[in-house]
């Protein structure tokens, strides 16, 4: 987990595999290295055993973290672990995926919750949402060629290819030093590249230096490393749908120049003035904010996390063994 995370996940109550209602809530909250888990349940069952709480692990795992406290039918339960060696086990807190609370004996009937890893892939498409804008160029071009008639569509043109050019280098440094750098780092400074980029290019006057410079080098370079970021550190939460996941994320990247043109389109028109220069400031600042924002998300699961490995082991099926007398 990340230096100060917080997590809500609801509690539903199961007969086997039959799913009920919602009967209460887990909440962790990590920081320095400790997770403080505060677990309550309503109403809930007692079959003469103790109740315990259980952090659900990959392999179809279960890590006993203490028994549940109840008191007019409703349990509560407390407890602090070390994020990074949950209970003694030397496993990180990351690789678990879920809590179950039951009777120590028997699980069929429990309470239980999965964390919610799909807002991993909402932070990824917000964010490649907002690098995907210079796919949005076409659009943008139309507002700054009206305002500058005597540059040729050749000198419009290399906006976008040094951009893109710029795009491939940083997803090539970003993936050379993802083993030294935190995608979080990479997030920032996207969103710092875009500021500065969009701040930049919004200065342009006679001669397109500028704007190549801002634009096509420094927004190239921001983009490169959020969609490195992004593809290599989102992607590790779904390790049993990488083909879902990819295509979510990557469907994000395609639909930003669409989205974000209409909206540039709407508020910009090409009416051969400068307000161009006014929307690329507010996209600027937009974007840095929203990815700092977005960073905090940026933190990759320990080795091992797969959420879908417990599931692929119930469903497999097994032949009985058989000794056949002839």
């Amino acid at each position: 987990m990340a230096d100060y995370r917080r997590l809500i996940s609801y509690i539903y109550e199961y007969e086997g595999k039959q799913k009920g209602k919602n009967v209460g809530f887990a909440k962790l909250e990590a920081r320095n290295g400790q997770c403080r888990i505060n677990v309550n349940v309503k109403r809930i069952y007692m079959g003469g055993n103790a109740i315990g709480v259980y952090l659900l692990g990959t392999g179809g795992r279960e890590t006993f973290l203490g028994n549940v406290f109840v008191r007019g039918g409703n349990g509560e339960f407390r407890a602090n672990v070390d994020t990074k060696n949950v209970e003694g086990t030397g496993t990180g807190l990351d690789t678990y995926f879920g809590l179950s609370v039951h009777d120590v004996k028997n699980s069929w009937r429990c309470y239980k919750t999965i964390w919610d890893r799909w807002v991993y892939a909402i932070i990824g498409v917000i964010t490649l949402l907002l690098a995907g804008l210079v796919y949005a160029w076409s659009v943008m071009s139309k507002s700054i060629g009206a305002s500058r008639p005597d540059w040729t569509a050749a000198q419009l043109s290399m906006t976008f290819t040094m951009v893109m050019a710029f795009f491939c280098i940083g997803c090539l440094i970003a993936g050379m030093m993802a083993k030294k750098v935190s995608p979080k780092i990479y997030i920032i400074l996207s969103g710092i590249l875009f500021l500065a980029g969009f701040m930049l290019a919004s200065t342009t006057g006679a001669s397109p230096a500028t704007l190549y410079l801002g634009f096509g080098i420094l927004c190239g370079l921001g983009a490169g490393f959020a969609y490195n970021a992004v593809m290599s550190t989102m992607s590790l939460w779904f390790p049993d749908k990488q083909g879902l996941i990819s295509g979510i994320l990557l469907m994000g990247f395609g639909l930003s120049s669409f989205i974000i043109g209409k909206v540039f389109a709407a508020v910009t028109p090409s009416d051969g003035t400068d307000k161009w220069q006014a929307t690329f400031r507010v996209l600027g600042i937009i974007i840095v904010i929203v990815m700092v924002i977005c960073s905090f998300f940026f933190v990759k699961p320990e080795a091992g996390y797969n959420p879908g490995a417990s599931a692929a082991k119930a469903k497999a099926v097994r032949e009985p063994a058989c000794e056949v007398n002839t």
